[in-house]
């Protein structure tokens, strides 16, 4: 409905509250710094996916730098070499 709903609950101690309620062990519950380390894990994981997915742009564009200017590039014009004779 609303992306900033997600916001209104905390869904940790939702879960939290309604395993309790059902009488489940509260032994099994992960303590709050196990729950942060696995978060920043999965963001550092994240992370390290949307690095990779931009490597392969990086690499072009390194590949297009490379290059130098091609003949009748806006960079040709811009500087007048050509990397063609």
């Amino acid at each position: 409905m609303w992306p900033e709903a997600r916001h209104v609950v905390d869904p940790i101690k939702t879960v939290r509250d309604i395993l309790d309620s059902q009488g489940f062990p509260a032994k099994n519950f992960r303590t709050d710094e196990e729950i942060d380390e696995i978060l920043a894990e999965e963001d550092k994981a994240k992370q390290a996916a949307e690095m990779a997915e931009g490597f392969p742009k990086v690499a072009k564009g390194i590949s297009a730098l490379t290059k130098g200017a091609q003949p009748a590039s806006p960079m040709e014009a811009l500087t007048g070499q050509s990397t063609t004779k």
